[in-house]
């Protein structure tokens, strides 16, 4: 298990979940894309929208066993980002987006046996201070044990 692993893993669980694929489909007419690193709005290229922005979160680590292996519970910030010009519309989307991306981490909770555990723990919307570009938040904090080989 690793970070690297980790991140691999749910990037590629968000980008095949039935359910978040059929949102983007019924509401744009369109897949997810998926970037790494956050990255200021406005260079965020209109045909990557909807998206999946992933950027690494802050981390605890736990007691080292003898040099073998430390636990670590790590986060995942996933933005994920769509446009929408009608309000009322982009809060029906953000409301249905959270419980999809909750459903789909809950589904594969191991990541793919990437981690011991995954869950989202937080969500946080952009107010819409970027309308009609919409952002919400949503922070997967992440189980694992690093290992020395």
């Amino acid at each position: 298990m690793s970070l690297a692993n980790v991140h691999t893993q749910l990037k590629a669980i968000l980008l095949a979940d039935a359910g978040l694929a059929d949102w983007a489909r019924r509401h744009f007419s369109e897949t997810f894309t998926a970037l790494d690193a956050n990255r200021p709005i406005a260079r965020i290229a209109p045909d990557d929208y909807p998206v999946f922005v992933l950027e690494l979160g802050d981390a605890e680590t736990g007691p080292e066993v003898s040099n073998y292996s430390q636990f670590v519970t790590d986060t995942i910030e996933v933005a994920v980002g769509w446009y929408e010009d009608d309000p009322d519309t982009a809060f029906a989307q953000h409301t249905e987006l959270s419980s999809l991306m909750i459903k789909a981490v809950m589904g594969k909770g191991t990541l793919n046996d990437a981690a011991t555990m995954a869950w989202v723990s937080k969500r946080a919307g952009d107010k819409s201070v970027n309308h009609p570009r919409h952002f919400v938040t949503f922070t997967v904090a992440v189980e694992y044990q690093e290992k020395n080989p």
